[in-house]
Order: structure tokens, then C-alpha cells, then sequence
């Protein structure tokens, strides 16, 4: 018996044996081919042959040595001689009339009837024996026929296509899918797939890691650690046999990959105290050798930094009293500079209006330089901390003792009153669920804002969130960064170099920032050093040594 056993919701080796012939007589060789149904639940990902659920009929030729002894095309569909269906797959019996021997067989299966239409696997010059007088138990492996080859994503940070290229975001090593499809586009899977493999043919620090034995469709790039890198990378599909030989096989093509890694901005104090020779200090990515560059015109008590569309810097000087904005590369003095007393956070809208908050309220000004604010809102005077910003350009801010609201960008109008708290630090995530850290809680509001959740979290200083809405909270006691959802459960704490204290400035809402790669970066200002965390967040970190007091962080593309 000679099997052709395809993908199945049953056993992939099950076989119907041939009845025993006289001596010296032909014997029955009988071929068994399951198709399995387009929309069996995953059917054809458990069987080890491959047979596409396209298939609907095989021919098969048999050869002695260089002579063809048998040539036969049987259609496979549900109403086919000797077919019968399941919801599983349609089951297929061709019943062959062979002498005991020695022989090879092609065996090609096809898209349409009679042998027609697109090719989908292929077995060729497989030897078999047929043994007289003995049920005959032949195993065949198809190898499926390529027409092309798909890579995506197995991850969450990585955006695009094979056709468009890929963005990674992070310094991460992230995971792909890789696989062939069939000419229908099924799935090559099983013992019938290739193994892949993978090259640079242009870029450079790149790094690849092709698929295991244990999981050969899956494979892991790391991006090159310089920013704005790019790459193009070629998967190649390799087989046993001659299948990549075969007119209108597709077994190799090629992909674009880019890496998305920020700049990093670190607002610091000397280490002689807030207003003696301050800093804003730029890190290109790998972030670990000395600041690309080093802003010290014009910045006096940094406590908070913001970037436009354009890339240029705006920073609130607490001490001068003053917004200081300075141009790409960040190589010169300030561009501008607007008394804004006391200054203590500078924010960018998305629609582009810059936002300054004083003690008492925040101006919301159409450029640095406007004559006159496109509004005024109220600030309570009371120890409230910088305005937050929202995806949709809402401004949410404290305008009485305990009360969080928002302005909505049209007019900034008052909106409706949200979280109540006593608020150090906030921030709103991309979904609109807003984080309050107070001096004992984490309070945390999900839209419509009906009710409030909160999370302990003593002596919460400063509070981001991450690509997927999570908030990363700093706590100074005791010194650790807490990783929460919008349902107050705790998923990470991170103590490992974490070296926080009381900023030395009224505010400090920047202590944390992570990028889209869900790498976390903390500002120790007791440590006087900037750590970098990478998911899962168990190794230990990359730590910058900055020679001043960080006070806060911001990440820019």
C-alpha cells in the first residue's frame, strides 16, 4: 500500500490494507489521501504530510528502473470514486494493481479536476517496494509546492509589512512568523514545509536568528542600535528535494526592516544644587557613550521639556522664570526665550500650540512667540503639578484643590470633572485613562470617569505610561518603579538601580518615559544617573552616568 497522508482531523497514519494476492499475482496497492476541510479548526496544522485543503485531484506515475508501468489521475473531492467526507476532511482510497517489485512514483497533486490548474505538492522519485502475498504499508511525504513566502510579526511592537517593511521599535530583539503559502495561499506546514534561512543584503548591525527545529517558523531580529538604521533582509526556503526547482517556485524573497528608537532628553541640576551651571543633556541611542549634545545656555532649574512636530526643544526653567527654545541639532543658544514666572511645565498639544503652566494657570499660545494666549486656563495655586496632555489634544490640569479636569481642544472649554485626588503627578494614556499620583495612592480613572480605582503606591512622584496604556509610576519610598493597569493590579516592580529621592525642584513630572518598545527609562536623581529597563525587566539595567541631578526624561524621534 502506498499512503499519501494528508493534513486530517484524524490519524495521519491510518491505512486501509490491501487485500494478499496468489503468488506471482499483481498486488493491490491502495493510496489513501486526506484533504483536510478549508475550515477544520486548525486540521491541517496537525498532520506531518502536506496535502493543501485546496486539493482536488492527483496524478501519480509509477516507474520500474526507466520504464513507466503505471500512470493514473483520480479527482479527490467529496464525490469522487472512492471518496467520503467528514467535516474533518475528505478521505480518498485509489486502489492501484502492481507485481511485486522495486519502484519509484511522482506523485503531484493539483488545484482543479483531472489533474489540472495549479500545482500544490509534490513527491518525485520516491522509492517504494511491493512485496508479494503482504499487506503493503508505503509512506509518502508530499513536499508542498511554494508560490510564495510571508514573514510577520509576532509581537507587539513591530508595525508594517512584508510588502512596506517593517518598523521595530525598542533596542529588543522581536519575533517573527515565517512560512510558505501554496499557490491557493494555504499554509505549507509539516513535514512537506521547508526550512528557512535568513541574510543581510544590505545594512549592517543587524542581527537574525534563524528558525529552530523546535519552532521552525519562528525566527527573532534584533535591531541595529544606531538611530534611523535600515536593512534589507532575504529569506531563503530550502527542501530535501528538487522542489525549489520546479517551474513557478518561489523559495527566496526579500524584506525591509528599520529600527524606531528615540532620542533622549535629560533635564539635570548641577550637583551643586538647582541654578549653578544646569543642564539639558541629548543621547543618541545606544544612549551609552557621552551626550551628543550638551544645553547649558539659558537653562536654569530645568523641570520639564517638550518637543513640536518641527523637533524643536522648549524648556521650562523654574529658576530663571523662563521657556528657552532651541533648534535641531540643540548645538547653539536658545532661538527664544518668554518670560513665564514661575515656570514649572511646558507641554505640546497635537495640534501643535504650546502650553505653559505657571502656579496659577496655563496659557495655551499658538507659538512661543504669540502676542496674546489663544487661552487662559485656571491653575490651582496650590502645589498642583504641570498640565497633562490627552491623544485627542485635551488638556487635563488641576484648577481647584483635589479635582482633576479637562479642556477640550475646541476652545479648551471646561469639561467635566474626572478624578479627584491630590495630585503630584498625572498623566492621561492613550486610551484616556487617566493615572493621578497623590501622596499615598495611585488614582486611576477609566472613561466615562463614573468611578475612580486606586493602587498604594507612598510617596508616588511622577508617572508615564506605556505603548499599551499601562502607567509606570516612580516612588520614592521606598525608591522602585511600579508597572499598573487601568484596573490597579500590579504587573511589574522594578527595584534594581532604581535611586530615587525628593526632586530637588518644586515638580519633577518626567522622571520615567518609555518608548514604543516598551524599554523604561528613570531618571535616579540620587544616583545622578539615567537607567535604562528592558522587557521582561529582569536583567539588570543600562545605567548612563550623567554627571548632574536628573530631573526629568523625555523621549523624542
Amino acid at each position: 500500500m502506498l499512503l499519501a497522508a494528508g493534513c486530517s482531523g484524524g490519524s495521519p497514519g491510518a491505512t486501509v490494507p490491501a487485500p494478499r494476492a496468489p503468488a506471482n499475482a499483481k498486488e493491490a496497492v491502495q493510496i489513501v489521501v486526506h484533504v483536510p476541510t478549508r475550515t477544520g479548526a486548525g486540521a491541517h496544522l496537525r498532520s506531518p504530510r502536506y496535502i493543501s485543503p485546496s486539493t482536488q485531484s492527483l496524478t501519480i506515475v509509477v516507474q520500474q528502473g526507466a520504464n513507466i508501468v503505471l500512470s493514473e489521475t483520480a479527482n479527490l473531492t467529496p464525490t469522487s470514486t472512492g471518496c467520503s467526507s467528514t467535516l474533518a476532511s475528505t478521505v480518498c482510497t485509489l486502489t492501484l494493481s502492481l507485481a511485486a517489485g522495486s519502484y519509484t512514483a511522482t506523485v503531484t497533486t493539483y488545484d482543479q479536476l483531472a489533474g489540472s490548474g495549479n500545482v500544490l505538492s509534490a513527491g518525485q522519485g520516491v522509492p517504494f517496494t511491493v512485496l508479494a502475498g503482504q499487506a503493503n504499508h508505503i509512506a509518502l511525504t508530499l513536499s508542498g509546492v511554494p508560490a510564495g513566502l510571508f514573514v510577520a510579526p509576532q509581537n507587539t511592537v513591530t508595525s508594517g509589512s512584508m510588502a512596506h517593511g517593517f518598523t521595530l521599535a525598542g533596542m529588543q530583539a522581536q519575533s517573527f512568523l515565517v512560512g510558505a503559502l501554496d499557490a491557493d495561499g494555504n499554509f505549507i506546514v509539516g513535514a512537506g514545509a521547508p526550512t528557512f534561512g535568513f541574510s543581510t543584503l544590505s545594512g549592517s548591525g543587524w542581527t537574525i536568528t534563524n528558525p529552530t527545529s523546535a519552532q521552525p517558523g519562528v525566527f527573532t531580529i534584533a535591531p541595529a542600535t544606531t538611530q534611523n538604521s535600515s536593512a534589507t533582509l532575504q529569506i531563503t526556503a530550502t527542501y530535501g528535494d528538487t522542489t525549489c526547482a520546479r517551474s513557478g517556485a518561489v523559495c527566496s524573497a526579500t524584506f525591509a526592516v528599520k529600527n524606531d528608537l528615540p532620542t533622549l532628553f535629560v533635564a539635570a541640576c548641577s550637583t551643586s544644587g538647582c541654578g549653578n551651571g544646569d543642564a539639558v543633556l541629548v543621547y543618541e541611542p545606544p544612549y551609552t557613550g557621552s551626550p551628543t549634545a550638551t544645553i547649558t545656555s539659558g537653562v536654569d532649574g530645568p523641570i520639564q521639556i517638550a518637543r513640536d512636530g518641527d523637533r524643536n526643544l522648549y524648556v521650562s526653567n523654574a529658576d530663571a522664570g523662563s521657556i528657552t527654545e532651541y533648534a535641531p541639532p540643540y548645538s547653539s543658544g536658545p532661538a527664544t526665550t518668554i518670560s513665564a514666572v514661575p515656570a514649572f511645565g511646558v507641554s505640546v498639544t497635537s495640534g501643535g500650540e504650546i502650553a505653559v503652566s505657571n502656579l496659577f494657570h496655563v496659557a495655551i499660545s499658538s507659538s512661543i512667540l504669540a502676542s496674546s494666549p489663544i487661552d487662559t486656563l485656571p491653575m490651582y495655586g496650590g502645589g498642583a503639578p504641570p498640565a497633562a496632555l490627552d491623544a485627542s489634544g485635551d488638556v487635563w490640569l488641576v484648577p481647584d484643590p483635589g479635582v482633576v479636569e479637562d479642556f477640550t481642544p475646541s476652545g479648551f472649554a471646561l469639561g467635566s470633572v474626572d478624578v479627584v485626588g491630590t495630585p503630584a503627578a498625572l498623566t492621561v494614556g492613550p486610551d484616556g485613562t487617566v493615572y493621578v499620583a497623590d501622596p499615598t495612592n495611585i488614582v486611576i480613572a477609566v472613561p466615562p470617569y463614573a468611578a475612580t480605582q486606586t493602587y498604594n503606591a507612598t510617596g508616588a512622584e511622577a508617572i508615564a505610561y506605556d505603548p499599551s496604556g499601562d502607567a509606570i509610576a516612580a516612588v520614592g519610598s521606598p525608591s522602585e518603579v511600579v508597572v499598573i493597569n487601568s484596573t490597579a493590579s500590579l504587573l511589574k516592580t522594578i527595584t534594581s538601580g532604581v535611586a530615587l529621592t525628593t526632586p530637588a525642584l518644586l515638580f519633577a513630572p518626567q522622571l520615567v518615559a518609555c518608548d514604543d518598545g516598551y524599554d523604561i527609562f528613570v531618571a535616579n536623581n540620587a544616583a545622578q544617573t539615567v537607567t535604562i529597563y528592558q522587557p521582561p525587566y529582569t536583567a539588570a539595567p543600562i545605567s548612563i552616568p550623567t554627571g548632574y541631578v536628573p530631573q526629568g526624561v523625555l523621549l523624542g524621534s
